[in-house]
C-alpha cells in the first residue's frame, strides 16, 4: 500500500523530464527498480525478523538498503530536491525491517 507515495517522485520524474523522453523512461525504470529492491528487501527482513537471521537474509537486507540509497543517488541529478521523498521507504526498511541488537544487560 505505501508504494502508492512513490506517485510524488514519480510526478516528479514527469514533471523534470519534458522533452527528454530518454532522461523519462530513466527516471521511472529507477523508481520502478527502487520499488521492487524495497519489496525484496522487506519482505527478506520479515522473514528474518519472525524466522531468524541467516547470513543471506542479513545481506538480502543491508544490500538492498545499499541498492536503495544508490538508486536514491542516480535519481538525484533527475528530479534534485524531490528526491527526499524516498526516504521513507529508507526508514521503514531501517525501523521495521532491521535486527534488532540484543540490549546489552542481557
Amino acid at each position: 500500500m505505501w508504494l502508492v507515495f512513490l506517485g510524488f517522485p514519480a510526478s516528479a520524474v514527469i514533471d523534470t523530464t519534458v522533452g527528454q523522453p530518454a532522461v523519462r523512461v530513466a527516471g521511472l525504470l529507477l523508481l520502478m527498480a527502487f520499488a521492487a529492491v524495497y519489496i525484496f528487501a522487506f519482505m527478506r527482513s520479515q522473514i528474518g525478523l519472525h524466522g531468524g537471521w541467516n547470513r543471506t537474509r542479513l545481506v538480502s537486507v543491508y544490500g538492498g538498503f545499499a541498492t536503495l540509497v544508490a538508486i536514491m543517488a542516480l535519481l538525484w541529478p533527475i528530479i534534485g530536491v524531490e528526491v527526499p521523498g524516498v526516504t521513507a521507504f529508507l526508514a521503514s526498511l531501517a525501523a521495521f525491517g532491521f535486527p534488532c541488537a540484543a540490549p546489552w544487560w542481557r
